[in-house]
């Protein structure tokens, strides 16, 4: 049975151009040799057309574009932030051997499907399968947006990367393919492509030599070999013995074959020796590698207070910049401010000015009813027109705020009436005198 292989990788934003150039075979140069650039054509992705990544638009744009449109806060990404997991999916060589190209794009197409569900497809750019390798396998990038956070510490954490490879086979399972989950629990850690590069050559020679020792070569022959035989006394009479000898089912061995066993035998003590040594070696590694568990999930709890930290820090920051624009604000409202008071105390100026410069009209236009200055006298209509100018001027001036001036205009054409009036009542005693003086001059001419 086949096992599914879901493997992950962080990248930061600086990294993924590289990355897509290697995953959409942009380049002729790798430096994984097992590539055959003659079988590149037969890529390909199976992401739908809606959730793919434009070609005339860089792996890392996307990604920023997707994270501005997916992240509740407004604050800057981290330099130092995951924005992308790689997940390398697949499984053995012997599994795609069964399959025909049709079967295993379905294959890919289902194990997609699984993930966009669970991460959604927005956030899944490239799903990119490489048919030009060893074993047909499928690049994966999931942006790790989740609940309006970018975070791939609390997206992919621990218990979430373990219900994965739970889930994940189970899900193809029922899909009908014929594959299983890794081993539970194992503390086996997979290899990235450049480690078992290195491994590789001398991991072919055990495996050589191991079934050299199973299946070669017998150790000894013993046809060939003499078998031990042994005196006894063996009775031929009633008093008579002899020595006869007696083949036992043993071996006698030569010096020959006695080094060789014994090379043997001391190579598998040794072997024996290096099995418990390997044991402890084991035990004291899983210790170490619990006690590094414990560490992490240390320096996770850490990372979180570290996160939160820099959250209300960016809080603050953002309360403090708004001050410091209202501030400046309050500033350039208090400078207006000032300044329109020197306009107000112009305007008011200029107001007082005018209001007095309207009284003095009042009076000119009041004398021109009540001053026998004039020698053409006003008519009824132009009285009635005077003292209509004269009482709404009034009414204007108490209506802003200008009871003095408007105590003024109806003191002024009052005292014009006044005398005006007191002159007419004089006007018949007057010219009463003026013809008793004209007559005392004619008598005395006489």
């Amino acid at each position: 049975m086949s096992y599914a292989v879901a493997n992950m990788k962080k990248f930061k934003l600086t990294q993924v151009n590289g990355l897509g150039h290697h995953d959409e075979r942009k380049t002729d140069h790798h430096r994984n040799q097992e590539i055959d650039v003659t079988k590149s054509s037969e890529n390909y992705t199976v992401v739908p057309e809606r959730y793919r990544k434009p070609d005339n638009v860089s792996l890392q744009k996307f990604i920023q574009q997707r994270i501005s449109e997916g992240r509740d806060s407004s604050r800057a990404v981290r330099k130092d932030a995951v924005t992308l997991t790689e997940w390398v999916v697949g499984s053995d060589h012997q599994f795609f051997e069964s399959l025909t190209n049709a079967q295993t794009k379905s294959f890919f197409e289902d194990a997609y499907a699984w993930f966009a569900n669970r991460y959604g497809a927005e956030n899944i750019p490239y799903a990119t399968v490489h048919m030009d390798e060893t074993t047909p396998h499928m690049h994966m990038g999931v942006i790790p947006l989740t609940n309006g956070r970018l975070s791939a510490k609390s997206l992919f954490n621990r218990e979430e990367l373990r219900s994965v490879q739970a889930e994940f086979p189970e899900y193809l399972k029922s899909r009908f393919w014929k594959i299983e989950r890794g081993q539970k629990g194992s503390q086996h850690r997979h290899l990235s492509v450049e480690e078992y590069k290195k491994i590789a050559p001398e991991l072919q020679n055990k495996r050589e030599q191991l079934k050299k020792d199973l299946q070669g070569y017998q150790l000894i022959d013993v046809s060939k070999l003499e078998p031990e035989t042994i005196p006894q006394q063996v009775k031929t009479g009633l008093f008579k013995t002899e020595t006869q000898y007696v083949q036992t089912e043993n071996y006698i061995l030569t010096p020959k074959d006695y080094e060789r066993l014994l090379q043997r035998v001391r190579g598998v003590s040794d072997v024996r020796v290096a099995q418990e040594s390997i044991w402890e070696i084991k035990q004291r590694l899983d210790a170490k590698e619990a006690h590094l568990e414990e560490r992490e999930k240390s320096l996770d709890h850490r990372e979180e207070r570290i996160e939160d930290s820099e959250n209300v820090l960016a809080e603050y920051n953002q309360l403090y910049r708004t001050a410091e624009e209202k501030t400046t604000k309050v500033e350039q409202l208090t400078k207006e401010n000032k300044q329109l008071k020197h306009v107000i105390q112009r305007a008011t100026v200029q107001i007082l000015t005018l209001k007095k410069a309207l009284v003095n009209v009042v009076k000119a236009v009041g004398l021109m009813k009540y001053s026998d200055r004039y020698l053409q006298p006003l008519d009824t209509w132009g009285e009635r027109l005077v003292d209509a100018i004269a009482n709404y001027t009034s009414k204007w001036l108490n209506h802003y705020e200008s009871p003095d001036l408007a105590k003024d205009v109806d003191s002024h054409v009052q005292l014009s009436k006044g005398i005006n009036d007191e002159m007419r009542a004089l006007e018949p005693h007057k010219a009463q005198q003026q013809r008793h003086n004209h007559s005392q001059g004619m008598e005395r001419g006489m």
